[in-house]
């Protein structure tokens, strides 16, 4: 005769919450800024060295001295050195050797520009394509934590009605309550060991932590796709450029895009950002700068420790609902990433050596700092992106947390039910029975 079980019969002692290992996504790494590369450094020295050369229209032997370690980097510096050795230089300025320096030195900057600019675009291509990922990847984790709530909603209901029951029973009250608010005790102990002000934020206002994500979302959709859209219109400006003039409106075209953010520089300035009372970077765009100054604030958040208190655990236990984000993070892709990959393929079959000769000096003069300004706009927008990482990874390791302690305290309060089956009565243990079905079911669904 085969016995009939059904999940009425069962405990819920071995239900558990699915594994959190996707749920939890990596904060966006970093692509290193080649404008903070030592090559960039070095390209900086050749045209300072130049613009002092081209200044005093003179030339000496410190000169020579500066970029001689540069040599083996830039073929024509070298060339340079072996035709002209250093003591061939006067020690004070002079026209000795001007011309050929000169000369070495142009071609040199226009090697140099054009490197750096094949640099900054990898950059550009490299940095798009770990944001997007990364957000395909936050989606999807996301979704998974909005899709807790109904699991959560039952957990919780669980352990108000069955508390209700055994708390009515006094053969049972006394042992139930105990293990409950022992239960809770030892599970608010294990969140605490992990705590911060940043997860303290998440759970005091969770609508507003979902705007500053929606606001941060609203960067990435209004600023970068017109921001691929403009560096590849440059791109396409300065390969048809023959002349300074022409140089100087491919500049403008990239140059008139409009980075402000209100949105972005009122959620700084929220948390303290303040151009007059700070000193900013000169070298760093308002972008960047605002961005970085956001991502600053959140790690600060994140490394201050707190508690959290038994009074409102307990009431977490019973309430907590996990706020829905998966739909801001998925309409961020489907809005940018349509108008972005085109325009990011042009960048990257863009063919830097294509660059006109004749133009070195113009190069070398113009394209320079806007490099730096290209790269700056790009670390702005990792920094956008790494924010958004701390937002979610902290709201997803939130909800985790609280739904896995909520399931330790009802099995904890099913254990006492199981356990003590004989002490209640026929409706109270029939009644526990439903509702431990309806645990079981959720989370086996």
């Amino acid at each position: 005769m085969n016995a009939s079980i059904t999940l009425a019969d069962l405990s819920v002692e071995s239900a558990e919450i699915e594994n959190d290992e996707g749920t939890s996504v990596a904060i966006i790494d970093e692509t290193p800024n080649p404008v903070h590369a030592k090559e960039f450094d070095d390209m900086m020295l050749v045209f300072e060295t130049y613009e002092t050369i081209v200044k005093r229209k003179y030339v000496c032997r410190s000169d020579m001295e500066n970029i001689k370690a540069l040599t083996g980097t830039y073929p024509v510096l070298g060339k340079l050195i072996d035709r002209y050795p250093i003591n061939s230089f006067t020690q004070e300025p002079s026209r000795t050797n001007y011309e050929v320096s000169t000369e070495s030195f142009v071609k040199t900057a226009y090697e140099a520009v054009v490197n750096a600019l094949g640099d900054v675009l990898a950059y550009v291509i490299n940095a798009v394509t770990k944001l997007w990922n990364w957000l395909s990847q936050a989606g999807q984790a996301t979704a998974a934590v909005d899709d807790l709530e109904q699991k959560l909603g039952q957990l919780q209901k669980y352990i108000v009605e069955v508390d209700k029951i055994l708390a009515n029973n006094p053969n049972v009250m006394q042992m139930a309550r105990r293990t409950r608010d022992g239960t809770i005790s030892s599970e608010m102990r294990n969140i605490n060991g992990k705590w911060n002000y940043f997860k303290d934020r998440q759970l005091e206002d969770p609508e507003k932590q979902l705007g500053e994500m929606t606001t941060l979302c609203g960067v990435i959709k209004m600023k970068l796709p017109p921001f691929a859209e403009a560096v590849e219109s440059f791109l396409g400006a300065l390969s048809k450029a023959e002349t300074e003039s022409d140089v100087d409106v491919a500049i403008a075209q990239m140059e008139l895009f409009d980075m402000t953010s209100t949105s972005l520089f009122m959620l700084a300035r929220a948390y303290g950002y303040d151009v007059k009372k700070m000193n900013v970077n000169g070298k760093l765009t308002s972008f960047e700068s605002i961005a970085s100054y956001v991502k600053g604030a959140y790690r600060s958040q994140m490394n201050e420790r707190t508690q959290i208190k038994e009074d409102d655990f307990k009431k977490l236990i019973i309430e907590y609902k996990p706020t829905k984000w998966a739909d801001e993070i998925s309409g961020t892709i489907s809005w940018a990433r349509g108008r972005t990959d085109p325009v990011l393929a042009k960048v990257k079959g863009f063919n830097n050596k294509g660059l006109k000769p004749g133009l070195e000096q113009v190069y070398a003069n113009k394209l320079v700092p806007f490099l730096k300004s290209l790269a700056s706009v790009l670390t702005g927008f990792t920094a956008i992106s790494q924010c958004m990482g701390f937002l979610t990874d902290t709201r997803n390791k939130v909800s985790y947390d609280l739904c896995k302690a909520t399931l330790v305290v009802v099995k904890k309060i099913d254990s006492v039910s199981i356990e003590n089956k004989s002490k209640l009565t026929l409706i109270e243990n029939t009644a526990i029975a439903v509702h431990r079905k309806d645990v079981a079911s959720v989370l086996k669904g």
